[in-house]
């Protein structure tokens, strides 16, 4: 018999290649196992009547969570990676079929519907694989998760964390809050946040969250805490007590840049050439500072603050710093050993006086390898600045005039910021003033201080270059 072929998509014979007609519908087919077209091998054979079709998933309206059957919430976007998979998982008879592709069908979010595409291939009638795409619904049902309900239920909290920190400014508790945004886990612990007028309470389901809390504080910020214990309720019977643990955490009130004069007990723990008016430049698990006269650095441990607690001298704030143009830098190469800071004789004026009635000061700085003439810099004068404070036995002095602190890049174009609505401006002026922190970068999660961020440390980076070159 002569070969013929068949051309599905013109429907006609061809004598090049081997074709039959299809047994239900008498069209010319290429040959197959099945001796039908693929139109009627579907209308006959439906490889997705054992899946159904609809489904209904929980959803948390308190903190955006989805169950997974039989008691794990998780947190997923809508229409995001993470909660596609957890949805397929909810699927029953999808083992009998492959799975080639699934996606997401837009839906309205207040539609309480989730649809999804699926296109699946079986092998059917001996070797022939039939391929099919079908739509699976999915009903969104509003419920709460256990975290959520405890929240609104009383005497559901096990362990409270009361941080506090006595400064008038809101820098660490911002700071921490995006720090707790990036570590999921430990936020996933916390049952309830309230703030407070002296800090931030912490409500958790148990002892151990709590304890794992301050654990984790205790790897970012020096503190020190407490521990007291509530009686709720008692089974003498059985021997059994329930209790409600609260935690009194303090953390130091330091925050970078701050101008510290060191009490004489802590002054013999730092280096001989270092202190006491010295300049926090880092606070982690230790208070790093740095001498700006002498550029000698040392680092104050958690304990021995706590043994002779004190406040700064003045705060990094804005009604603190005052703007200095400098006149002229001398940067000394001799002390240069690769180390972050180099000492550096200044001559500034004050940037808000006229010319002709302001006042030369000559100081030593830290920040030799980025200042030049002609520099912004903002710093402390404590000329025009009263320091009343008995305790820390302040001389005046045995200080220079002006204190130093960071570089103001005067180029670097403003970015203006939305109030929000409830938003302070108090608040914007603590971000503006630690957006161009480094030691923010790794917990900052804002894309707008992340890029603000990487613009401070490029800057920075071609300044040192060039003071090296």
């Amino acid at each position: 018999m002569e070969d013929i072929n068949y051309d599905g998509e013109e429907g006609v014979w061809d004598d090049e290649i081997g074709a039959v007609a299809c047994c239900v519908c008498g069209i010319p087919i290429e040959v197959n196992p099945t001796s039908m077209c693929p139109r009627c091998l579907q209308n006959r054979i439906n490889i997705t009547e054992d899946i159904p079709k609809q489904y209904s998933v929980s959803f948390c309206n308190g903190c955006g969570s989805y169950l997974q059957p039989p008691a794990k919430w998780i947190y997923a976007e809508r229409e995001s990676s993470d909660l596609l998979q957890l949805l397929l998982k909810k699927m029953r008879g999808l083992k009998s079929v492959k799975l080639i592709d699934s996606q997401f069908v837009w839906t309205e979010p207040h539609s309480k519907r989730l649809e999804i595409k699926l296109t699946v291939q079986k092998e059917v009638m001996g070797s022939a694989v039939l391929e099919q795409s079908f739509l699976v619904m999915f009903v969104v049902e509003n419920t709460q998760c256990p975290n959520c309900a405890r929240e609104y239920t009383d005497h559901t909290w096990k362990g409270l964390c009361q941080v506090r920190q006595s400064r008038p400014d809101a820098r660490v508790f911002f700071q921490m809050e995006q720090m707790l945004l990036k570590a999921r886990p430990i936020l996933d612990m916390v049952t309830h946040i309230e703030e407070d007028k002296y800090g931030i309470n912490f409500y958790f389901g148990s002892k151990s969250d709590a304890l794992k809390f301050i654990a984790f504080l205790n790897q970012k910020y020096p503190l020190k805490h407490e521990l007291n214990r509530q009686l709720v309720s008692a089974d003498f019977k059985n021997n059994t007590y329930n209790y409600k643990y609260t935690f009194l955490v303090d953390l130091v009130p330091l925050c970078r840049n701050d101008l510290l004069w060191v009490p004489k007990k802590i002054k013999n723990r730092l280096p001989a050439d270092c202190g006491p008016l010295v300049l926090v430049s880092r606070v982690a698990k230790t208070v790093s500072v740095i001498d700006p006269v002498t550029c000698s650095t040392g680092e104050i441990r958690a304990a021995d603050f706590w043994k002779t607690p004190f406040r700064p001298l003045l705060y990094f704030e804005n009604r603190s710093l005052t703007n200095f143009f400098v006149v002229e830098a001398q940067p000394d190469y001799s002390m240069d050993h690769g180390q972050k800071f180099l000492p550096c004789d200044i001559e500034c004026m004050r940037d808000d006086f006229d010319v002709s009635e302001s006042k030369d000061f000559s100081t030593s700085s830290h920040l030799g390898r980025i200042v030049h003439s002609g520099d912004i810099v903002r710093g402390y004068d404590l000329t025009t600045t009263e320091v009343v404070d008995d305790e820390l036995n302040f001389d005046i002095s045995k200080v220079p005039d002006v204190i130093l602190v960071k570089k103001v890049y005067v180029d670097r174009p403003e970015v203006k910021r939305i109030f929000k609505e409830g938003e302070s401006h108090e608040i914007n002026q603590i971000l503006d003033n630690m957006k161009f922190e480094q030691e923010w970068a790794d917990d900052v999660i804002n894309p707008e201080v992340e890029t603000e961020l990487e613009m401070e440390t490029d800057a920075i980076d071609d300044t040192e270059m060039e003071a090296v070159e």
